[in-house]
Parts: C-alpha cells; sequence; structure tokens
C-alpha cells in the first residue's frame, strides 16, 4: 500500500506538471471555470467537486465574475439556488489553457493509437480514483 500511496503523490505532482502553462499552474481557477464547461452548475455541486468552503468558492466567484469570465444565475424554480455559467471570455479562456495542454501531448503522443491508449489509461486511473 506504500508503493501505492507514493505513486498517487508521484501522480499528482506530474498532472500539476502536464497542466501548466506559461509557468501558470492548473489552480483552482482553472479548476472551477473547467466545471462549468457543460452546463450551468449549482454552488452545492461546486463545492463538492472543488472540496471548497462555500465562502472560498464565493471569493473565487467573485473574481472571476470581475475578471468577466462566469455569470451568477438565479434559477427560475426557487430564486434563492444560486449558479454559475461560462461568458464567452471564459469559454475562451479555458479553451486556451487545454489548447496549450493539447499542444504539449501532441510532442509525445505521436500517432492516434498513442493518444487512444493514454485516455484510456487516464480513464482507468480517473475510474479507480473516483472510489476514494
Amino acid at each position: 500500500m506504500e508503493e501505492l500511496e507514493k505513486k498517487l503523490a508521484a501522480l499528482h505532482l506530474q498532472t500539476r506538471k502536464a497542466l501548466t502553462v506559461h509557468e501558470r499552474t492548473f489552480g483552482l481557477k482553472e479548476a472551477f471555470l473547467y466545471c462549468l464547461q457543460d452546463s450551468p452548475k449549482p454552488t452545492r455541486e461546486l463545492i463538492d467537486v472543488l472540496r471548497m468552503k462555500k465562502s472560498n468558492l464565493a471569493l473565487l466567484a467573485i473574481k472571476c465574475e470581475k475578471e468577466g469570465l462566469i455569470e451568477k444565475l438565479r434559477t427560475q424554480s426557487d430564486g434563492r439556488l444560486v449558479c454559475y455559467t461560462l461568458t464567452e471570455s471564459g469559454k475562451a479562456y479555458i479553451d486556451d489553457v487545454f489548447a496549450e495542454v493539447r499542444k504539449k501531448f501532441a510532442t509525445i503522443l505521436t500517432d492516434e493509437k498513442q493518444v487512444e491508449n493514454a485516455s484510456e489509461q487516464i480513464d482507468s486511473v480517473t475510474e479507480i480514483l473516483s472510489y476514494l
């Protein structure tokens, strides 16, 4: 088990390195924006996924809102429920981050079979980690 812990720590460090773009690490801001890529998300879901306190999420959201990356929405069914959604600037920001990450991978994964194998392996690791 100790070996597994060391490998998990190494995976974490290598993931941070792989997602570092222009000397900027894929941090909470990028993770927050990534979570909003597919659809607006309520505060409660973001707190759970990002493992943040509500107050810290609120501060991050205010910062991203001031930068024009997100918008705060109230649901029609329950005006108390707050959701966040990406603006066009937010979509462009997170798209640029991932475009740079894709360029990094393109230097080492040179054919479609390598990309497919890497993707399957990452899916396997993600599934295992989802049980923790």
